[in-house]
């Protein structure tokens, strides 16, 4: 909540969050599938083509959380990357866990509002909420529009 805010003060445009455990190594890597070497030009060119109206990247799920048979959202690809990149909507699908991802500005301007509105809990559960839509009762999700990364293998 406090990096949230600082982010939102200073005007930032996007700002990744890494626990203390949220290591490329740790989760891009195995989880994501992709190259350490790849992460900066990754997050760059998702910025460069990004939904307008994104706001959560999890840079550490892969496909986990991702409804099964779902197309990509975006491809990316840069002739410095070793593989290309896909971009899926993220909802969850009862998966939790917010080690290493990024927020946009977009993010930075609504959560507060939205804390007020619903509260507040364990951060990775409540953000694991707020990207499904599907989250019915009392508490409803659906506030963000979030997505994960997950690298795909070059076919010969």
């Amino acid at each position: 909540f406090v990096t949230w805010s600082e982010a939102r003060e200073r005007g930032a445009k996007s700002l990744i969050v890494a626990e203390t455990d949220g290591t490329l190594e740790q989760w891009w890597e195995p989880y994501v599938g992709g190259r350490s070497e790849d992460f900066a030009g990754v997050i760059r060119a998702f910025l460069e083509e990004a939904p307008a109206a994104w706001d959560i990247l999890f840079l550490d799920k892969g496909k986990m959380g991702i409804s099964p048979n779902l197309a990509p959202r975006l491809r990316l690809s840069r002739e410095c990357f070793g593989m290309p990149y896909e971009v899926y909507e993220w909802t969850g699908q009862g998966v939790a866990g917010a080690a290493l991802y990024m927020v946009s500005d977009r993010f930075l301007l609504r959560f507060a509002q939205i804390i007020h509105d619903i509260g507040l809990d364990m951060v990775d559960a409540w953000l694991g909420d707020r990207c499904n839509p599907n989250v019915h009762g009392p508490v409803p999700g659906g506030q963000f529009k979030c997505f994960s990364v997950v690298a795909q293998e070059l076919k010969d």
